[in-house]
């Protein structure tokens, strides 16, 4: 999720392995039609249930160009008192992904049907207000064990979420960010524990799973607590995808899982002020695509290097052969955004706003053609005065999509 109050708050193929007929899983593919784009084409977004989320009539905007969606919990939330959107979902034609967003007690309780997941609290920041207090005004929600984070990640036991899974759903995301002490905040090894019960849903549901999204932490003794990574393991920083590649090594027949994990697509986050497409190419590498740099090779060195090459190539066995199969699945690109770093810190609101169309402009072919790329998402379209990129749709009084809304969603300027 993005590193700003609310939303640290919200959480927020050649080596590939066969799956059975009934799983949706295959390698992604150019669209080559409308219908492809939209289905490829998705927001990660509270229609109900936070500030400045308008529901149906959200909805009603984003449609048009809207494939699938996704809320961070198991299904959509409630408007108020009355019905969920997940009927006007249905009738719009946009698919919803439910997703487990963390676990409670490393996942312990969930085979006795105690608490053990973790999905956003549908109640939004109102709900959390006695929790949370100015929290979200100083950026400063902590991780497992703090109030505010509680009460915005709540358990829920792992029959009660297949049960509330939408009729109709095809996918289950797996946990979110989990190498942040502020998200999800797992370690390699606990997640591979845990996994055998999101297996267990996605076995009941019908399911294909798509595999944690991680992002990029923050090291160092002066990286601000949200935004920190969790602690190393074996002295590497669990920055981004070396979480992941510990991770699939653990989630193996070798590994602590005990058992080759079922991971038909992987996820990941991204946000940059100028490219994203970059962010899925580092899979690539992962799976050994593209050579290493030959210093690193030399090194002998597992180490956490930002640009994945640590399990770059054959010539660099610093991850197992289970892992790179695994770094060959098809990719979703979760969250991403234009963000302000990365040379645009002190771009003046309005420029930023020229430069996040010319970012869409640039960026969204590329995404819809990438070969690897099986579907992304705009991470948060709409919400009123906490987040810092540029929404998806406009706050004014008409409630009409800004010109980005018009590019992402397929108008006429795309």
């Amino acid at each position: 999720m993005r590193l700003v109050p609310l939303v640290l708050a919200l959480g927020c193929a050649s080596a590939a392995q066969t799956a059975p007929e009934r799983r949706p899983v295959g390698a992604a593919e150019s669209p080559r039609s409308a219908d492809a784009l939209r289905s490829k084409r998705g927001v990660a977004y509270h229609f109900c249930g936070l500030a400045g989320a308008r529901g149906e009539s959200d909805l009603r905007l984003m449609q048009e160009g809207l494939g699938w969606t996704y809320n961070w919990a198991e299904r959509p939330h409630a408007c108020g008192d009355g019905p969920s959107v997940e009927d006007a979902l249905a009738r719009a034609g946009v698919e919803f992904v439910p997703m487990v967003w963390g676990l409670v007690d490393e996942g312990r309780h969930c085979a006795s049907g105690g608490p053990c997941f973790r999905v956003d609290n549908p109640g939004g920041p109102e709900a959390c207000d006695e929790a949370c207090g100015d929290i979200f005004a100083e950026g400063e929600m902590g991780g497992p064990g703090d109030a505010c984070w509680e009460c915005f990640h709540q358990p829920i036991s792992r029959d009660d979420f297949a049960a509330r899974v939408p009729e109709g759903a095809r996918w289950l995301l797996g946990f979110n960010e989990p190498n942040f002490q502020g998200q999800s905040a797992l370690t390699p090894d606990v997640a591979a524990r845990a996994w055998v019960h999101l297996e267990h849903v996605a076995e009941a549901r019908g399911l294909g799973i798509v595999g944690p999204a991680t992002n990029f932490c923050a090291t160092g003794p002066d990286a601000p607590p949200p935004a920190r990574c969790i602690a190393p393991r074996e002295g590497v920083e669990m920055v981004h995808l070396a979480w992941l590649e510990a991770f699939y090594d653990a989630c193996s027949a070798d590994g602590v899982a005990g058992r080759d994990c079922r991971i038909d697509h992987q996820a990941t986050h991204a946000y940059d002020c100028h490219a994203i497409a970059w962010s899925v190419d580092l899979f690539a590498r992962k799976a050994g695509r593209s050579p290493p740099t030959e210093a690193h090779c030399a090194s002998g060195v597992r180490d956490a290097d930002e640009t994945g090459v640590d399990c770059g190539g054959n010539a660099c066995p610093a991850c197992s052969a289970w892992a790179r199969s695994l770094f060959e699945r098809p990719v979703w690109l979760t969250e991403f955004a234009h963000a302000p770093w990365g040379g645009c810190e002190d771009v003046p609101p309005e420029e930023m706003r020229s430069l996040a169309l010319d970012f869409a402009r640039r960026e969204l072919p590329r995404l819809d053609v990438h070969p690897r790329l099986f579907r992304y998402a705009w991470f948060m379209p709409r919400v009123t005065g906490v987040l810092d990129h540029d929404d998806l749709l406009a706050d004014d009084p008409a409630g009409g999509r800004t010109p980005l809304g018009e590019l992402y969603l397929g108008g006429a300027s795309r």
